[in-house]
C-alpha cells in the first residue's frame, strides 16, 4: 500500500457548517472506499475566524470523528460525529459565548468504477455516490431537531506527474436561519492533490457554496494542506482554508489524524 494511502484515498473534510461531518483536509470527498474489512478513525480539531457587520467571531471545533468501515471492494459505511463547538462573539466590546455538541451523521459510499485500479494511469478516474443522513443531538445552545441529509458525488481524475484532479459535487438538506424549516445549498469544489516525497502530499482546493435561502450569499474558498504519513495506516495532516468572498469565513486552520485499522 502506498504510504499515503491513508491519507489521500480515503481522505474525507471538515470545518465548513452543513456540510457533512469528517475529520481530515480537504472539503472535497474521494471516491475511494476503505478496503474490505477494515476500520478507519479520522479525528481533527479546527479554529475559525470572522470579522462581519461589526462582529468578530471565533469558533473552536474539537474532536470531530468519523469512524469508516470497508464493507466489500465498492462499499463502506461511516459514522460521524461532530465534536465540540464553542463559540466566542466580540461586538462593540463586549463579549458572549455560545457551545454546543455536534449531530451524529450516518453515511456510505458506493464505487461505481475505479475502485479496482490500485496503480491508475494518466487519465483514468473514479467515481462514486456518498449519500448521508444528519440525526440532531441538540446537546448545547445552538442546534436543530430537524433530520437532515444529502448527496456527494466524487469524481478523480489521474493525471501525468503523480497529480490527482479531484472534482466534487455535492446537494445538501440543511436548516434555514430559523433552525425550523429545511433549505438547500449546491457545493461544487476542485482540488490538485500530488505527493511531495515518500512521506509527504499536498493539495490546492477551490470551494464554492451557493445557498438557496433567501438573504444567504455565495460563498468561496481557498484551500491548501499538506499530509504527513508515519506509516501505510497513519498520518496527520494540517492546513488551512481561506475565504475569497466576504460571506465566506475568513481564515480555518485545522489539524487532523488518520488512523487505518
Amino acid at each position: 500500500m502506498n504510504p499515503r494511502v491513508a491519507c489521500t484515498v480515503f481522505a474525507f473534510i471538515v470545518v465548513v457548517v452543513g456540510t457533512v461531518p469528517s475529520a481530515n483536509a480537504q472539503i472535497s470527498d474521494y471516491p475511494g472506499t476503505v478496503p474490505t474489512g477494515r476500520t478507519q478513525f479520522e479525528i481533527d480539531f479546527a479554529h475559525t475566524r470572522d470579522d462581519n457587520a461589526g462582529t468578530r467571531t471565533d469558533s473552536f471545533n474539537a474532536s470531530s470523528i468519523l469512524i469508516t468501515h470497508g464493507l466489500t471492494a465498492r462499499a463502506d459505511i461511516g459514522l460521524g460525529f461532530d465534536g465540540y463547538y464553542h463559540d466566542r462573539y466580540k461586538t462593540a466590546g463586549v463579549t458572549t459565548t455560545a457551545h454546543d455538541w455536534g449531530d451524529l451523521t450516518l453515511r456510505a459510499k458506493y464505487s461505481l468504477w475505479g475502485h479496482d485500479n490500485a496503480e491508475p494511469a494518466p487519465g483514468d478516474t473514479a467515481f462514486a455516490l456518498l449519500p448521508y443522513v444528519t440525526f440532531p443531538l441538540k446537546a448545547g445552545d445552538y442546534g436543530s431537531d430537524l433530520v437532515l441529509g444529502g448527496l456527494i458525488l466524487p469524481l478523480a481524475i489521474t493525471l501525468p506527474h503523480d497529480w490527482t484532479l479531484v472534482i466534487m459535487t455535492e446537494f445538501d438538506a440543511i436548516p434555514d436561519t430559523t433552525d425550523r424549516h429545511r433549505e438547500f445549498q449546491w457545493i461544487e469544489s476542485v482540488v490538485l492533490d500530488r505527493p511531495l516525497s515518500d512521506k509527504t502530499s499536498g493539495y490546492i482546493e477551490f470551494y464554492s457554496l451557493l445557498p438557496a435561502e433567501r438573504g444567504l450569499d455565495w460563498q468561496a474558498q481557498v484551500n491548501l494542506g499538506f499530509y504527513y504519513s508515519f506509516t501505510t495506516a497513519l498520518c496527520i495532516d494540517v492546513g488551512a482554508n481561506f475565504g475569497v468572498t466576504r460571506s465566506a469565513p475568513d481564515l480555518q486552520t485545522f489539524a487532523g489524524l488518520t488512523y487505518l485499522y
